[in-house]
C-alpha cells in the first residue's frame, strides 16, 4: 500500500485497497475527521491530506 503515498486517492480507492491488501475493512480519514482509537488487525487506515492525496496507509 505504500505505493499510494503522495498520489491522489481515487473514488474507487477503498475497494481497490481492500482487494490489494486483503483487509476486511478500509477506513479513509480526511483532515478534520474524528476517528476511533481502537486497534483492529483487519482494518486498513488510509489518511488523506487536504488535497485528497494519500499521506499514510497502515493496518490497525
Amino acid at each position: 500500500m505504500q505505493a499510494l503515498i503522495g498520489h491522489p486517492f481515487p473514488a474507487d480507492g477503498a475497494d481497490r485497497a481492500r482487494d490489494a491488501s486483503g483487509s476486511a475493512i478500509v477506513r479513509v480519514v480526511r483532515p478534520g475527521e474524528a476517528v476511533t482509537m481502537d486497534v483492529r488487525a483487519d482494518r486498513l487506515t488510509i489518511t488523506l491530506d487536504a488535497e485528497g492525496k494519500v499521506v499514510s496507509a497502515r493496518c490497525g
